[in-house]
């Protein structure tokens, strides 16, 4: 079956449906790398660069019955992502937010230093969060739209732009461009 992408449009209204809301960010990211949910979970301050505006994805957040833990990448590979402005504006603001909590609520919150934690400073349940999106979506008008979305929507948007299909390929993590 053929994976449903956004077009322009569409995925301008899903932003916005999402925006002041703390998934915000998520969205926007997912959006800007292509980079799969538990890859974006992961995610520390120390994994971005800010002034090179790359961001370096090396391990995933996995949920399992006995609970979340980190693993590598789906196909074990590092790989580091160029990102644009816009995503960017997106992160300093989310780091923002997140010296502020760290402000109101003391050094000892996320502590992990997570560019997206749960209001406990902890890991985001990943399950939580592919619901959040799903409901935004629906509240959008974007039936069948998702967090997963935004990956097929991303490598479309490359490809569409003339970006050959290996340096797609490549910039997803997947283990080969087939």
């Amino acid at each position: 079956r053929e994976r449903r992408c956004l077009d322009a449009r569409e995925l301008e209204q899903y932003l916005t449906a999402a925006a002041g809301r703390w998934i915000e960010p998520i969205l926007r990211l997912a959006a800007a790398t292509g980079a799969r949910r538990g890859e974006l979970l992961a995610l520390t301050w120390h994994d971005i660069n800010l002034a090179a505006g790359v961001i370096t994805i090396s391990k995933s957040l996995e949920q399992t019955a006995a609970g979340l833990r980190i693993k590598e990448t789906k196909t074990r590979q590092i790989r580091r992502v160029k990102i644009g402005a816009s995503a960017l504006a997106s992160l300093a603001e989310q780091r923002a937010r997140l010296e502020e909590f760290r402000r109101d609520f003391g050094p000892e919150w996320n502590q992990s230093d997570l560019v997206f934690p749960s209001p406990q400073g902890e890991y985001l349940a990943p399950n939580t969060v592919t619901a959040e999106a799903c409901r935004i979506a629906r509240q959008a008008g974007l039936a069948g739209v998702g967090l997963h979305t935004l990956r097929h929507t991303h490598a479309s948007i490359l490809l569409n732009a003339g970006v050959p299909l290996p340096a797609v390929s490549k910039r997803l993590g997947h283990a080969n461009p087939n």
